[in-house]
């Protein structure tokens, strides 16, 4: 409790009752009254009353020494307290005058009160459940709990704001002004998060709608500016974005100087990386960036920023500045999934072991777990696609080229990843898809052993994947990766040499059941003559298992380790523990198999002298009039036959 001499304005005066003995009141409206005297009559006084600054009443013209009696006031709050009143003080020195009062001449008395602050209360709910329950006084701080965007029952739920008192408007309050049910508010789809100042506005629009400006939330920048969007807090990525895409998005803004000049303002090496980054991911061929900081030698540029950029473009780089501060950078890059090869040297057989089957996700699914993610980045090309989903960032696809890409990914999982799987299932899966629907690019392969130029093949990207059907491993790992992670798997491409030849080659990591394991999928569609087949060998490894395949390059990728160990073989019944139980598997495959030309892989689980005395047996076993071959890598045998 406080004692305080009232003068501020803005107050809420609920109720008000003064009486004065023979003294006529009339109650005006702040400032209504002429603040100079110029109207007063000659030779006569006036009493006016103020509370919480304002004036709350006054009396006609009086004839000085006119005696008042004690005024008495009603009820008093404002937004944030509660007030006692103590009496009137005429003369500012925090004393409550006597009455009666002679009124010599004419006096503004100010009410003296004692503030009681309010207590407010607000609940706020997540999903249903209180989380946080809180007593508070006008003005403090809400404290919000963090929440995510989840996926139930299928659905995936896009955390939008807030709604107050069960209502909302896409705007988060941040202090307390009443007492209030707060509860999060989840929307399922094409959520629009607008940062600016410090709030967040949010709310739904359709696909193909105009982007919403903040003028639909009463937001105007102040005269001579104007609000420029960037994808990133950072404010390095420009949106280029004017309509809404398909799924959410996120952006930031901030005022700039209308007709600026679109540089860039960096602040740090940081951001500076970032920035460069963007102007990678959408291929811009230039840019002019402000260095508003301490910054290293204009000269060391081009070198600092190819060491520490992503590495999937090749380009060259140069800068120069006129200032000494402002650098404007040209980018002139290498083609990019342009060329495709002229000859498809392989075929792939089918396979008598595959588990592939339709989803019952429908061709209108858009649950994917990486629509729950936050972080969004635009991407305008097969290699930023790759490089937002790799590392955990949603992508938003501006241009026919990416969204069709998108979209095929998308495609894949609806028909083949239900949500009724795990994670392993999702990634045996996804496996078993890529090395039955491409085929490896051997011509490709024989111009980098070659040494020949290969620049701009698209079988080293996405494209090779998903359009061509045709991809090396540079494309099977970035597709591997890119599909694991829509579908919320963690998982990283790793680049290293084949041990013995030394040829480049690209697999994966991926996390399943919280431990990481090694998946190549170039190696498992297994080469033998000019087809191939596919095997499980290579699907979720060991480090120690791999290494007489394959040495990591040096990076982040190559220290995480894969020391669990999964056997595929025993998880679906593909072990044989006799030459027997191998003939009965082999031939009950065979004999439910469709004719043609297809492949069958198990694993022997007993000591055998050689590979082929191996398959003697097993054949001898079997009695079968179809002809087999096989290949084998240690205890793993694919038989390949005629039906």
């Amino acid at each position: 409790m406080k004692i305080l001499r009232i003068s501020t304005a803005a107050a809420l005066i609920l109720a008000l009752a003064l009486s004065l003995f023979s003294c006529k009141f009339v109650f005006d409206t702040p400032g209504s009254r002429p603040e100079d005297g110029s109207d007063a009559p000659e030779g006569k006084v006036k009493a006016t009353f103020t509370i919480l600054g304002e004036t709350a009443g006054e009396s006609d013209w009086l004839d000085p020494g006119t005696v008042l009696e004690p005024v008495g006031v009603g009820k008093i709050e404002d937004s944030a307290n509660e007030y006692e009143f103590l009496g009137w003080d005429a003369d500012g020195d925090g004393i409550a005058e006597e009455f009666p009062y002679k009124l010599n001449e004419s006096v503004v008395f100010a009410a003296l009160l004692k503030a009681d602050p309010k207590i407010f209360h607000y609940d706020i709910y997540v999903r249903g459940e209180l989380k946080v329950s809180a007593d508070c006084k006008y003005g403090d701080d809400i404290n919000y709990p963090e929440v995510s965007s989840f996926i139930e029952d299928g659905e995936a739920f896009i955390f939008m704001g807030w709604k107050y008192d069960g209502a909302f408007d896409g705007m988060i309050r941040t202090k307390v002004t009443k007492s209030t049910v707060i509860e999060a508010y989840f929307a399922d789809s094409q959520v629009l998060k607008l940062y600016y100042e410090g709030g967040l506005y949010a709310k739904r629009v359709p696909q193909g709608e105009k982007l919403p400006t903040l003028a639909a939330w009463g937001v105007q920048p102040r005269d001579g500016y104007e609000i420029v969007w960037y994808a990133d807090p950072d404010f390095t990525a420009r949106s280029e974005l004017a309509v809404m895409p398909q799924g959410n998005l996120t952006l930031y803004g901030r005022q700039e100087k209308q007709g600026g000049s679109g540089t860039i303002s960096v602040k740090s090496d940081e951001q500076l990386i970032k920035a460069f980054d963007s102007l990678l991911l959408k291929r811009e061929t230039e840019a002019d960036i402000s260095l508003d900081y301490d910054h290293m030698p204009l000269q060391q540029l081009p070198a600092y920023l190819s060491a520490n950029s992503i590495s999937l473009f090749g380009y060259r780089l140069s800068a120069s500045s006129s200032d000494g501060r402002t650098v404007k950078l040209a980018i002139e890059y290498s083609p990019l999934a342009v060329y495709r090869s002229e000859n498809v040297l392989y075929t792939q057989l089918p396979s008598a072991n595959l588990t592939l089957e339709r989803s019952d996700r429908g061709s209108g699914y858009n649950s994917f777990a990486i629509e729950t993610v936050e972080d969004c980045v635009q991407v305008t090309n097969s290699e930023a696609l790759y490089y937002a989903l790799e590392n955990g960032v949603r992508p938003v696809p501006v241009g026919k080229d990416a969204e069709q890409l998108y979209a095929a990914m998308k495609d894949v999982l609806r028909e083949y990843v239900s949500d009724s799987m795990t994670d392993v299932q999702k990634a045996a899966a996804i496996y078993e898809y890529l090395i039955m629907n491409t085929v490896y690019d051997g011509e490709l392969l024989e111009k980098v052993i070659k040494g020949e130029n290969a620049e701009g093949y698209r079988s080293f990207c996405l494209e090779g994947v998903f359009v061509d059907r045709l991809a090396v491993c540079d494309g099977l790992s970035k597709a591997f990766s890119c599909l694991c992670r829509i579908e919320g798997i963690e998982c990283v491409r790793v680049t290293g040499k084949k041990s013995g030849s030394g040829v480049p080659h690209a697999w994966n990591k991926v996390k399943l059941g919280g431990k990481w394991y090694i998946v190549d999928v170039t190696s498992g569609g297994t080469l033998t003559g000019d087809e191939e087949v596919l095997s499980y060998v290579y699907f979720m490894m060991t480090d120690k298992a791999y290494e007489t395949i394959c040495s990591a390059d040096a990076g982040p990728a190559a220290g995480i380790k894969c020391d669990a160990e999964y056997d595929i073989y025993e998880q679906r019944g593909l072990l044989a523990e006799t030459p027997e139980e191998a003939a009965a598997l082999i031939k009950n495959y065979i004999e439910n198999a469709p004719g043609g030309r297809s492949s069958f892989e198990l694993k022997l689980g007993y000591k055998i002298s050689s590979d082929s005395k191996a398959v003697s047996e097993i054949l001898k076993h079997m009695k079968s009039s179809v002809n087999i071959s096989y290949i084998s890598s240690g205890s793993v045998f694919c038989f390949i036959y005629d039906k």
